[in-house]
């Protein structure tokens, strides 16, 4: 059996301040061993803006001159800048209080200034502009087509996020993706403002920080802009806002900009609350987000939307709720190609489409599996494109309160009256109040058309324009389907006609047929 034996180690601190000692090989640390000198650099004074750079001073015992070193600053505080200048191997760097300090033996320490990295303002602008709007984007064409008007509206708020905070060290590390683009708010000064939901807060230097065009920053979860802020941008210290499941925008101007799906994997609900920004997605906008089930857009005022610009194209697979409505104002949005109303593919359980003026929808959006609610409440002028008439014919399931209504407009039209409707699925199909003239024949729809042998609709027609004949074609074609059937239930409500339209001839006998049936009929 072998012996062991020991070292007494006396190790004494001659110095006024704490220090580390490296015993086991830590070249920086044993430098402190026997040092005799020491070095204070007092930071009482700085501020920490404009600076994300250290140049530190340094030379051998005996050298004639100095050579400085660099590093970045990723902290933004004393204590950080003694841990980034311990990262240069030249020594190791304490901080108590204001004040950094270091020991050295063989190392002789000059001055150490906080500065801003090289900053090459066209770069960045040009990189923020490709990056945000992606090109092709219909909100690049339209809106920014030229680098100059982008500028105009994010040089200053992009400069302030580089000479406030750390802005372009973090750029340099994690790339462009790091600035998030704010519009100014404009008109909306006094109750403008954005907040951040997360799952679990950064610690407080991680979190996103929110610069404007005023040099104002502000590090957090919300932000609210003082009055004359032009432009603004979040700032993410650590390249994402993976932490972030909620975006809400209130009386901003901020248009829809490329949100980088890496930068923000959680972000499952996006809300603009009375904005005044341009609403488009086109050129993949949204419709890359991984987690995104909820988007609600509340115009601020009555709006022309430009030819060009659509309704978000949302392609989000996890997409659940879309709500596009004026908060009360009628109409808020017109527009100018009626095309352009466009919603993409996804499939939404609730939806909620209001005050807009001359739409044309051809039902691109699927079907989920637990839909709640579709309401269109258009203003004027929507037009049903003709995928509508087959678009819910294999509706798998039924829904107690599923609901299908286009509602409170003053010229529905279907751009198809001769493919027959097949519509199953449904609690309720409800068309009123919207100025029709004419409906097309139709084939089937039934709520319980995938679940048994009954069959259950509650279909609204009343407050319309519709025509006797019209009126007599939907009664009979009613009776017709529903031929065979062990159980009915639901009402028919062809009332409130324009002139007044009390069914005659065969559309009479259907309805009493429907009746016996045991329908509710309520006509004219």
């Amino acid at each position: 059996m072998g012996s062991t034996s020991g070292i007494s180690i006396k190790l004494v601190n001659n110095y006024t301040r704490p220090i580390r000692v490296g015993i086991l090989g830590n070249s920086a640390l044993s430098s402190q061993v026997g040092a005799d000198t020491s070095y204070e650099w007092d930071l009482t004074a700085e501020t920490f803006a404009a600076v994300d750079t250290i140049a530190l001073q340094v030379k051998k015992s005996g050298a004639s001159s100095y050579e400085t070193l660099f590093t970045f600053l990723p902290n933004l505080s004393v204590q950080g800048v003694a841990d980034a200048l311990s990262t240069l191997n030249v020594g190791n760097f304490e901080a108590e209080g204001n004040i950094v300090y270091a020991l050295n033996k063989e190392l002789v320490y000059g001055e150490i200034e906080l500065r801003l990295g090289t900053y090459n303002p066209s770069n960045v602008y040009q990189a923020a502009y490709n990056f945000a709007l992606p090109v092709g984007s219909v909100l690049r064409n339209e809106t920014y087509s030229t680098q100059s008007l982008f500028d105009a509206e994010w040089s200053a708020a992009i400069d302030n996020a580089v000479n406030n905070t750390n802005a372009l060290s973090w750029i340099n590390t994690y790339g462009i993706q790091v600035l998030f683009l704010l519009n100014g708010t404009g008109a909306n000064d006094g109750g403008a403002g954005v907040t951040l939901t997360t799952a679990s807060p950064k610690s407080a230097l991680l979190q996103p920080i929110f610069v404007d065009s005023n040099g104002v920053a502000t590090q957090g979860y919300s932000y609210t802009p003082l009055a004359g802020a032009t432009g603004a941008c979040i700032v993410f210290p650590t390249g994402n806002a993976n932490e972030v499941t909620a975006i809400s925008f209130t009386g901003m101007n901020t248009d829809i900009l490329f949100y980088d799906p890496s930068v923000w994997p959680n972000l499952a609900t996006i809300t603009y609350n009375s904005n005044a920004g341009d609403l488009t997605s086109a050129g993949g906008m949204l419709d890359q987000l991984p987690s995104l089930n909820t988007f609600v857009y509340y115009p601020n005022g009555v709006r022309t939307i430009a030819s060009g610009f659509t309704t978000p194209q949302i392609n989000a697979a996890n997409l659940t709720t879309l709500t596009l409505d004026g908060g009360g104002i009628t109409p808020a949005s017109t527009f100018t190609t009626n095309t352009d109303f466009n919603l993409g593919t996804a499939g939404v359980n609730s939806m909620v489409i209001e005050s807009y003026d001359n739409a044309y929808n051809n039902f691109t959006l699927d079907i989920t599996d637990n839909e709640v609610q579709h309401l269109y409440q258009f203003s004027d002028n929507m037009v049903l494109g003709s995928d509508f008439n087959t678009k819910y014919a294999l509706k798998e399931d039924a829904y107690a309160t599923g609901q299908l209504i286009v509602t409170s407009c003053t010229g529905l039209s279907f751009d198809d009256l001769t493919t027959p409707i097949q519509c199953n699925g449904w609690f309720r199909v409800r068309f009123n109040n919207a100025g029709l003239t004419d409906f097309p024949p139709i084939a089937s729809m039934n709520q319980l058309e995938n679940t048994g042998t009954a069959f259950a609709i509650n279909l609204i027609l009343n407050n319309n324009a519709l025509p006797v004949a019209v009126v007599n074609q939907i009664l009979v074609d009613l009776d017709t389907i529903t031929t065979g059937y062990t159980g009915y239930s639901g009402t028919i409500n062809l009332s409130g006609q324009t002139p007044a339209a009390p069914p005659s001839g065969a559309g009479a006998t259907a309805k009493a047929n429907l009746t016996g049936k045991g329908f509710t009929m309520v006509t004219d």
